[in-house]
């Protein structure tokens, strides 16, 4: 058992007080991913003094914060600049965007099995429509390969999801009748 001494107690009471408050209203959507829990993280910093504390370490030594999602406090983007020369010729620059910068758009996230479909449905429009040598482009095997391609990419990807939902519909299974521990592993398994 750890002893809190008179210091301690007040830093672990603002702690327990913090998660309280922040973090268990959101435990769900946390756990499933629907909250991304980088707005609780800066909070949390900011309760705690840990963002003066890092602003200072930056200060004196720049470390980057980069995140693969839309919510990423840093992004960094690699592009040749349109200088006139030919783009072989142009270096490759780098340029650390930090997230309020004027001119900086974050999208929105998007949902990787609909960006297959919708680019399936755009690439047959375009295949009915577009002409060459007097004939449908969709005419051609070369074309009609690529959205075959791109719907066995669909159904890989509904087929794992299915997959995956089995799968831990038999873990479940598995775990036996100790329902809080089913309950917390359906959770955690099939969000």
């Amino acid at each position: 058992m750890i002893e809190w001494s008179e210091t301690d107690l007040p830093v672990r009471d603002s702690i327990r007080d913090f998660i309280a408050k922040e973090i268990r209203p959101h435990l769900d959507a946390l756990e499933s991913g629907s909250l991304p829990p980088y707005e609780i993280i800066r909070k949390l910093y900011a309760a705690f003094g840990l963002d003066v504390m890092a602003a200072d370490a930056v200060s004196r030594l720049w470390l980057g914060r980069v995140r693969r999602h839309a919510d990423a406090d840093t992004v960094v983007v690699y592009a040749k600049l349109a200088d006139g020369s030919p783009a072989r010729d142009r270096p490759v620059l780098t340029f650390v965007l930090d997230r309020g910068m004027p001119g900086f758009v974050r999208g929105k996230p998007f949902k990787k099995r609909g960006m297959i479909n919708e680019c399936l449905r755009l690439c047959v429009e375009c295949a009915k429509s577009r002409r060459l040598w007097g004939r449908e482009i969709g005419r051609f095997q070369l074309i009609q390969l690529k959205p075959a391609k791109m719907e066995e990419a669909s159904a890989m990807k509904l087929y794992s999801s299915e997959a995956a939902t089995e799968v831990a519909m038999e873990a479940v299974q598995l775990f036996g009748s100790n329902e809080i521990q089913v309950t917390h592993i359906a959770k955690a398994l099939l969000a």
